[in-house]
C-alpha cells in the first residue's frame, strides 16, 4: 500500500483551507511520505469536503486510514475510489492487501487478479496474490504467481522469501535453498531471512551452516542475558543438541526459558542435553517440569523414563514408559525403553512382550530386532537369540550392537572363536565403545604387542570424550589386559577407578545388607529347625550351589551338569523372588527373615512347591537340577526347610583369591558390595559366619562343602564325592565338563570351557601389597 510519488513535496502553507484544492492534496501527500499521518489524513479530508469525489483524494485517504489500523475504513474509501476510476492497478492492489490482512482472501484474490489484468508485469500483485494463494493453501498458483513476480522484478526480496518458504513447506528445501539465499543477499541485514535461511540448511542436514544462521540472526552480545526471539535460542540449543556440543546446548536453552518460563517442549530438550552430560538429578527435574506443563507431551515422558534408568530407578523408568505410550501408541522408542526397564528389573519374559509389540508397530526397526535377541539370550535361548542379531543385521549391517550381542550368546554357547570375531568386527564398526573391548578380552588372553591392548589405551588416553557409563568397561577391560602381562600395579590401578566409578552408581546400605546376615543367624536356631522339621515340600531333584561369587560355583555346576542325569540351570533367581514375594505378602508379620517365625505349614510347603513346579518345567526328565546362584548361602535354612531332601552344595575358595576376581568383575547382577574393598570384605567376614552357622546347624548330608583349590589339585576324588553327594551313580563324563555343550552364562563361562588349570590359585598373592583395606576388613575389628 504506497501511495504514488507526488509532483510536488510543499511546505505547510498549502494546509490552508482557504488554499486552492490542489494545493491542499500536494501538502497531505507531503505529510503522508514523511509519516504525518494525521495530518495527511485531515488535509485529505478537505479536500473531499471541496470535491466529494475526487479518486486521489479517497485513495490516499484510504491508504492513510489502513497505515493508521483502520483498515475495514481503508478498503471502503478504496473501494469509493475505484467505483470512480476502476483502471487503477495500483489501487486495486492496495484494496487487496487491506482486504488480505482483514481475513478476507477470497475478496483480495479477486482484487490482486483485476490489478493483474490490467497491468500482467505488475510484480507486487503477483507477489501478493501468491502470498494469498498460499494463505489459502492452494500452493502450485502460489508457486506460479511468485515466480512470475521474479520474472517481473527479480530484485524483489518478499517473492525470493516467499517463493523459498513455500517450496520448503511441500519438502522442496534444494529447490527452496538458491531463492532463500537470494532474499538474504538482497537484504542481508534482515534477521527473518536469516532464520528462514537456516531452517532450509536445518532440513538439508547442513547443521553447521544452520546454526551459524541462526547465531548470527542473534542481537549482538551487548544485548541482556536472554534476549532474542525464544524461538531462536530454542532452535539453536537443539542444533548444538545435535552436534553433541552439550554445554553450549544448554546455554541456549537456559536463555529460551529466561523469555518463556513455561516452555514445556524446551525443559524437555535441556532435560535431554543434561542426560547427555551424565547429570541425571538435574535432567530429572527438567523432565518433571516439561510434563507438569504439558502432560501430553509423550517424548518428555520417554525422556523422564531415561533420566530414571541413569540413575537405576527402572520401576518409576517403567511407569514412564508406559505414560509415553498411553499418549502416543506407535511410539517404537519407548517400546524399546520400556523393555530394556523391564529387563534391568530381570522381568525378561516382559521385556520380550515389549520388543515383539515396537516391531508390530515398526517391522523393519533393527533395534527392536536386537532387543528381542537380547531378551532370549537373557532368557537362556541363545540359539535363538542369535537368530534374531542375524535379522537385525540383515536390516543394518553396519549395527555393532548387534555383533556384539551375537557374540556374548556364542561365548555364552562355548563357541569362542565365533564369539572373538564378531567382537571383533563390532569393535572395527565402533571402535569408542569399550564394553566391545571388554567382552572380547574376556574371551581370550591379550598379549602386550596387540593391537587390543594399543586401541584400548588410546581411548584412555582421551577419557574425557568417553561417557562416564562407558568408562567403566574401559578401565576393567584394561585391569585385564595389564593383568594378562603380569603389570600388577597398572592393573590394580585400572581396578580402582572402574570399581569407584561402578560404586557411585550403586546406593548400597552396609548396615542393612550386613544386619540382615546376623538376624538371619539369630533366627535360624536349632530349636527353630526341629519344630519344622519334615515341614516343606518332598522332592529331591534340586541341588542348590552357594558360596561366595567367584568361588568356583560355576565350576562345580559345570561337573556336575556334565552328568547325563543332571539339567544345569545356571543361576536362577526363583528363591530371591519367592523371598521378595513372601515378604510383600507376609507385610503385617514384619521384616525379612524374621516374619518366618509366623509362616504356618502351609507357607512352608507352598514355598517348596512353587520351587519345584518352576524348575521342573525347565527339564522335567532330570533326575537332578542344578541352581547355582552363588547368593542363596542366605537362604540355606529356608531352602533346608521349604525343600527338605534338597541338597546343599558350599563352594569354598580362598578369601583373598576370591575377593580380588569379584573386585575384578563388573557383575550383571545385584552384588552391591563388591566395588569398595572394605565393603567386599566385611560382607565376606558376614558370608563366612553365616555358612559356619549353617555347617553347624545343618543335618549330616544335606549339605556337602569343596574346596575351589583341591577340586582344581585332584578333580577326580571331589568329583566323584559331588556326584555321590547328590545320590547319582558316577559317570565319567563329569571328568570331562570343558566338553560340555550347555550354556554358560557367568563370569566363569570362557574358564569353564578349558580343562582344570591352576593359574589362579593364588593369584591375589602378587596383589597383596595393594589389598590393605580389603585385609584389613577380612580381619575384622
Amino acid at each position: 500500500m504506497n501511495p504514488p510519488r507526488p509532483a510536488l513535496d510543499p511546505a505547510s502553507a498549502g494546509s490552508r483551507r482557504d488554499a486552492p484544492v490542489a494545493e491542499i492534496f500536494e501538502a497531505a501527500v507531503g505529510h503522508q511520505q514523511r509519516g504525518d499521518l494525521a495530518e495527511a489524513e485531515r488535509l485529505y479530508r478537505i479536500v473531499l469536503s471541496k470535491t466529494p469525489g475526487d479518486f486521489s483524494a479517497l485513495y490516499h485517504l484510504g491508504l492513510v486510514c489502513a497505515h493508521r489500523g483502520r483498515l475495514n475504513e481503508g478498503a471502503r474509501l478504496v473501494r469509493r475510489a475505484l467505483r470512480r476510476n476502476s483502471g487503477s492497478a495500483a489501487a486495486h492492489n492496495d484494496l487487496g492487501a487491506m482486504l488480505k490482512l482483514l481475513g478476507r482472501l477470497d475478496e483480495a484474490a479477486a482484487a490482486f487478479t483485476t490489478a493483474l489484468a490490467q497491468a500482467p508485469d505488475f510484480a507486487k500483485a503477483h507477489y501478493n496474490l501468491g502470498a494469498t494463494m498460499r494463505a489459502l493453501g492452494r500452493i502450485e498458483p502460489a508457486l506460479d504467481h511468485f515466480r512470475q513476480a521474479l520474472a517481473a522484478d527479480p530484485g524483489l526480496v518478499s517473492a525470493h522469501s516467499d517463493l523459498g518458504v513455500a517450496l520448503a513447506d511441500l519438502g522442496r528445501f534444494d529447490e527452496a535453498l538458491p531463492h532463500c539465499e537470494r532474499a538474504l543477499a538482497l537484504d542481508p541485514g534482515n534477521l527473518t531471512l536469516r532464520v528462514n535461511l537456516g531452517k532450509i540448511l536445518q532440513a538439508l542436514g547442513r547443521l553447521e551452516e544452520a546454526l551459524a544462521c541462526f547465531e548470527a540472526a542473534l542481537p549482538p552480545e551487548s544485548s541482556p542475558a536472554g534476549a532474542g526471539p525464544t524461538d531462536l535460542h530454542a532452535r539453536i540449543g537443539m542444533l548444538r543438541l545435535q552436534l553433541g556440543r552439550l554445554e553450549p546446548a544448554c546455554e541456549a536453552f537456559r536463555l529460551a526459558l529466561a523469555g518463556s518460563p513455561d516452555f514445556a517442549e524446551v525443559h524437555c530438550n535441556l532435560g535431554v542435553a543434561l542426560l547427555a552430560l551424565h547429570r541425571p538429578d538435574e535432567a530429572i527435574a527438567c523432565l518433571e517440569r516439561s510434563i507438569a506443563l504439558k502432560p501430553g507431551m509423550a517424548e518428555a515422558h520417554n525422556d523422564l523414563g531415561n533420566a530414571l534408568q541413569q540413575v537405576g530407578e527402572h520401576q518409576r523408568a517403567v511407569a514412564c514408559y508406559r505414560a509415553a505410550l498411553a499418549r502416543r501408541p506407535d511410539y517404537v522408542d519407548a517400546y524399546n525403553n520400556l523393555g530394556v526397564a523391564l529387563a534391568a528389573l530381570g522381568r525378561h519374559d516382559n521385556a520380550l512382550a515389549v520388543y515383539h509389540a515396537a516391531l508390530a508397530v515398526a517391522p523393519n526397526s533393527a533395534e527392536a530386532h536386537n532387543n528381542i535377541g537380547t531378551a532370549l539370550a537373557a532368557l537362556g535361548r541363545e540359539d535363538e537369540a542369535l537368530g534374531w542379531f542375524a535379522k537385525t543385521l540383515a536390516i543394518d549391517p553396519r549395527h555393532a550392537g548387534a555383533l556384539a550381542n551375537a557374540g556374548n550368546a556364542l561365548k555364552a554357547l562355548g563357541r569362542l572363536d565365533e564369539a572373538c570375531a564378531l567382537l571383533e568386527r563390532a569393535i572395527a564398526l565402533d571402535p569408542r565403545v569399550p564394553r566391545f573391548y571388554q567382552s572380547l578380552t574376556e574371551c581370550r588372553p591379550v598379549p602386550a604387542d596387540d593391537p587390543l591392548r594399543g586401541a584400548l589405551e588410546a581411548l584412555a588416553r582421551d577419557i574425557a570424550a568417553v561417557p562416564p557409563p562407558e568408562r567403566i568397561p574401559l578401565h576393567f577391560a584394561l585391569a585385564k589386559v595389564y593383568d594378562d602381562a603380569a603389570e600388577t600395579e597398572r592393573a590394580f590401578a585400572q581396578l580402582c577407578a572402574g570399581n569407584a566409578l561402578k560404586r557411585q552408581t550403586i546406593a548400597y546400605d552396609e548396615a542393612a545388607t550386613l544386619g540382615r546376615l546376623e538376624r538371619t543367624r539369630a533366627l535360624f536356631t536349632p530349636e527353630f529347625l526341629r519344630e519344622r522339621a519334615g515341614i516343606g515340600a518332598p522332592g529331591a531333584a534340586p541341588v542348590f550351589i552357594v558360596g561366595m561369587p567367584r568361588s568356583g560355583t560355576t565350576l562345580i555346576e559345570q561337573i556336575l551338569a556334565s552328568h547325563p542325569l543332571v539339567f544345569g540351570a545356571g543361576e536362577l533367581e526363583c528363591m530371591p523372588e519367592a523371598v521378595a514375594a513372601l515378604t510383600e505378602r507376609e507385610r503385617a508379620a514384619g521384616l525379612f527373615p524374621e516374619l518366618l517365625g509366623s509362616l504356618g505349614a502351609d507357607g512352608w510347603r507352598a514355598l517348596g512347591k512353587d520351587y519345584l513346579r518352576v524348575t521342573a518345567a525347565l527339564a522335567p526328565a532330570a533326575s537332578r537340577i542344578t541352581d547355582k546362584l552363588p547368593l542363596n548361602f542366605v537362604h540355606v535354612g529356608l531352602i533346608h526347610l521349604a525343600l527338605p531332601d534338597a541338597r546343599i552344595v558350599h563352594v569354598r575358595r580362598d578369601p583373598l583369591d576370591t575377593c580380588l576376581s569379584c573386585f575384578s568383575k563388573v557383575f550383571t547382577g545385584n552384588q552391591p558390595y563388591a566395588y569398595d574393598l572394605g565393603e567386599l570384605g566385611r560382607y565376606y567376614r558376614a558370608y563366612e559366619k553365616l555358612m559356619a552357622h549353617w555347617r553347624a546347624l545343618l543335618p549330616d548330608g544335606v549339605m556337602l562343602e569343596l574346596h575351589y583349590e583341591d577340586v582344581v589339585a585332584d578333580l577326580e576324588p571331589q568329583a566323584r564325592r559331588l556326584v555321590a553327594h547328590c545320590g547319582l551313580a558316577w559317570d565319567d563324563s563329569c571328568l570331562a565338563f570343558h566338553k560340555s555343550a550347555r550354556t554358560v552364562r557367568t563370569a566363569s563361562l570362557v574358564q569353564v570351557r578349558q580343562p582344570l588349570y591352576r593359574d589362579a590359585l593364588g593369584r591375589a598373592q602378587r596383589y597383596r601389597g595393594l589389598l590393605g583395606p580389603l585385609l584389613d576388613a577380612l580381619a575384622g575389628p
